[in-house]
């Protein structure tokens, strides 16, 4: 039974959500940190972030029990779960400070409102997925209250991760046939070509920005950042060609190495 309230928040997701909160504290310090005040803003990361999973499980219900998919048997459950983790994240977020807690109570709506009301739109569903991945890097920042590095890795995470939804929506394609609309379904192959290839392109140049302009930045972030660009391109290349699978596992293991290398600045 605990295995499978602990199956559905994703935890390997909300790991990483915490993680990032750690790497954009530390790049907001100029250095690695950490203490309780970072302990807290991770796990009110990692509450969220399952939260987030939950809500949208309560809401894709009745489709997910037709695929078999469910942890909890209960559609309440997954209610009342996701109410609790809503809660617990915010509240640790009021712990941390004021602005961490307004980010947090925006990602909190933004959650329920797209899952609750907008969850078909799957088009809207991407950028508010991207945010998720870059959000935690500014709500790290939050603790220090010095953004403009982490804005600008922030967007890089945010761009690539855009990118990878889209290249993911492509994939599901048929799946989502009937009961979701996605970008691959209202514009022409080229075009999607484009779109991919422009949001790519942004995250390299982004990731680069902070080293351009003197910010942040040592020789294994130039290493690991300049890698992840390489399989970005590779990726992007790959959904170009339609090897739609090898491109979606590409830029999974780009940004775990950007995301590494973001980590490697701080060291």
């Amino acid at each position: 039974m605990l295995s499978d309230y602990l199956t559905a928040i994703r935890p390997l997701n909300c790991i990483l959500a915490g993680f990032a909160v750690l790497i954009g504290a530390s790049i907001s310090n100029f250095g690695f940190i950490f203490n309780f005040t970072i302990l807290t803003a991770m796990v009110s990361a990692f509450f969220i972030c399952g939260a987030g999973q939950v809500i949208n499980d309560y809401f894709d219900f009745e489709i997910d029990k037709r695929k078999g998919k469910h942890q909890l048997e209960n559609k309440n459950k997954y209610l009342f779960y996701a109410l609790i983790l809503f809660v617990i994240g915010n509240t640790l977020a009021w712990l941390v400070n004021i602005t961490a807690f307004q980010i947090a109570g925006m990602i909190t709506i933004l959650l329920v409102v797209y899952s609750g009301l907008l969850h078909r739109y799957k088009i809207l569903g991407n950028i508010l997925v991207a945010l998720g991945t870059a959000l935690p890097l500014v709500f790290g920042a939050t603790i220090f209250e010095r953004y403009q590095t982490v804005l600008l890795l922030a967007g890089a995470a945010f761009f690539a991760n855009w990118a990878r939804e889209i290249v993911k929506d492509v994939q599901d394609e048929k799946a989502d046939f009937g009961t979701k609309i996605t970008l691959p379904m209202l514009v022409r192959a080229h075009v999607l070509d484009l779109i991919v290839t422009l949001l790519v392109l942004l995250a390299i140049i982004t990731s680069f920005l902070p080293v351009y302009f003197e910010l942040f930045g040592n020789f294994w972030f130039l290493i690991l950042i300049g890698l992840s660009s390489l399989l970005f391109i590779k990726a992007t290349i790959d959904f170009r060609s339609l090897r739609i699978e090898e491109s979606q596992t590409t830029f999974k293991i780009a940004m775990a190495i950007a995301l590494l290398g973001f980590f490697s600045g701080v060291l």
